[in-house]
Formats: C-alpha cells, structure tokens, sequence
C-alpha cells in the first residue's frame, strides 16, 4: 500500500482546540489519524504553572498537549520534509538495499542515514535510444518561420511551472531583443492556468499534451531546461539528448547527468547566462549541431537502458538479498 502523507503540515482541525498541527499517520497501519483528528495543540493544562502546581500533565484525550508557548517553535520544528525523510530513514533501515537514480543522490541519503554503499546504491535511469533517435520514423512538426526553443514536461508539475514561467518572462524577451524571430513551446500535458496564460507573451507556444513529443524536439534549434528545482536525473533532458540537439540547462537539471558542461550540453545557472548561451548556438549552426551530435554519442556510450540497468542482477544476486527474499 502507499503511505499516506507524513504530516498534513499547516492545516489545522476547526478552532475549539486553539492552534493546532493535524496529523496524518506515520505508518501504513495508522490510516485513520486523520479521521480521529488526531492533533498536537497547546493547552492550559500543559503550560509549566499547571504541571508546578499539579505535578503532572492534564488529560488530553488521546491528542498531543503542549504549552501554548512551546507550540509555533514545534509547529516549525516539524515540518513536512522533516517527518518525511524520518520515515524513509526507518524504511530504508528494514530493506536490505535501497536504490537511487542517480550517484549524487545516493551519496546525499548515505551521509544522512549513515547507512554504507552496499545498503545504498545508484541505479541510473536511462534512455531509449532506438525510440528517441533523430532517423526514427516519426511525425514530424510544422514549427513556423524563426528560430525554436523547446521544453518539454509535464506542465502542471511546479518545478516545471517554475521554470517555464522564468524562462518565458526574463530569458527570452532578453532573447528576442536580439533575435525578434526566436519562439518558445512549452510542449506537455496538463498546462496550468498560469503556463496557458504565458502563451499570450510575445514568441510563447504551449501546446499542451502532443501525441509524440520527438517531432517537436527534432524542430528544436535548442532544448532548454531551466529548472530551478531538480532532483535525480531529468529524463527530458537524456531524451532531448538522445535526439541529438544541443541542450541548455540549469546546473539543477544538469546534476546527475554524466556528461561535461562545453563538449555535451551547456549548463546556465541564471536567465542572463542562459540568453547569453542559447544566442551564441543561434548564431553558430555548425557549433550547435555539433554539440547536439556529441550529446546523442554520450547518450548512446553510457544511457542504453542495457548499461544502466547491468548492475541490476548482481543486486539480485546479493547474499543478503537472497536471505531477505527466503525469509519473506
């Protein structure tokens, strides 16, 4: 069963109790917290005067009481990511192996966990290269008159909202100052109210779910990945590569992606940065298709699903695997 959320952060349950956190259940057992409106509030019988006085807490039934002072420095202390990482460190300490996506990511949960490199390991995605290759038969896209800039993704995801918005309003009028010509596609399913409303900006294209997104990659003069907020390995940007075009990205979608910023794709850590690169490409085709052929060699030397899933069987084979599966 999937695990509900760890703590239903700021929402409270009515106001009788005063302010208060509602909880949901911390294990896949406890699904009826939030039901029972189990909270944690401050109460009068749990401020130090009354345990002075009294010698003991007051009865809460069956809720958390906590003095009305020590409640907003708790309500702080617990926020969503702290419960949440606190209950994959306990999963992650009852599995025999736990697998990332990427290295960096892995690194990240064993300095966290204090748990070695054998409990946790980097299994990377990767990319299909026989599906995403620029000679595919596939449909192709009528793009329009003038240079193209493409991203791809699901577009009612935030970090993903977040950075077409950025590129959009900062990155390409800076462009387009320069290159009246340049268009933006926000190419994916469910636009958000705010990325359909980009589409009224000068150069922006969102056209929303596409049958085969390779078409518009393929009319792509660059892939933009500008995300502010990014973790493990961005799979447009593998996909992107793979179809050989050259590719700008933000040091958060390029972290995790074994490939060298200037010989396989450009990295921009700011709208400024990112006009900067994606006008020099614009202005130099050769440069540019030669960076996008470099990208679709790197994908094809090290992200066939075959190389990054190798690994996989030794995991299987693993004694303490072995043992873990006869005991189950």
């Amino acid at each position: 069963p999937t695990p509900p959320p760890a703590l239903a952060g700021s929402p409270s349950w009515g106001s009788q109790q005063g302010p208060n956190v509602l909880l949901d259940g911390l294990e896949y057992t406890n699904d009826k917290a939030r039901e029972r409106a189990i909270i944690i509030h401050g109460a009068d019988y749990a401020n130090p005067d009354f345990l002075a006085r009294e010698g003991k807490l007051g009865r809460s039934y069956g809720c958390f009481s906590v003095a009305h002072a020590d409640l907003p420095a708790l309500r702080e202390r617990m926020g969503e990511g702290r419960l949440l990482f606190d209950f994959e460190r306990r999963v992650a300490a009852r599995a025999t192996i736990c697998s990332f996506v990427s290295d960096a990511e892995a690194q990240l949960f064993r300095a966290a966990t204090g748990l070695n490199s054998r409990r946790v390991v980097a299994i990377e995605n990767g990319v299909a290269l026989d599906y995403f290759d620029p000679t595919a038969d596939f449909p192709a896209v009528d793009a329009g008159e003038g240079a193209l800039l493409v991203f791809t993704g699901q577009m009612d995801y935030r970090p993903n909202v977040e950075a077409v918005e950025s590129f959009a309003r900062q990155t390409l009028p800076a462009i387009r100052t320069v290159r009246p010509d340049v268009r933006f596609a926000i190419v994916g399913r469910n636009p958000s109210k705010s990325v359909e409303a980009l589409a009224e900006l000068p150069g922006v294209i969102v056209t929303g779910g596409v049958p085969d997104v390779r078409g518009w990659l393929a009319a792509a003069d660059v892939v933009v990945a500008p995300l502010r907020i990014a973790r493990g390995i961005q799979n447009k940007v593998l996909e992107a590569m793979a179809m050989g075009r050259p590719v700008v990205a933000s040091p958060q979608a390029a972290e995790g992606i074994d490939a060298q910023d200037g010989a396989h794709f450009l990295v921009a850590a700011n709208p400024a940065e990112e006009a900067a690169k994606i006008l020099a490409l614009l202005d130099d085709p050769a440069r540019a298709r030669r960076l996008g052929m470099a990208a679709r060699d790197r994908m094809q030397q090290r992200y066939r699903w075959s190389a990054t899933l190798a690994g996989m069987a030794d995991l299987l084979d693993h004694p303490a695997s072995k043992a873990h599966g006869q005991a189950a």
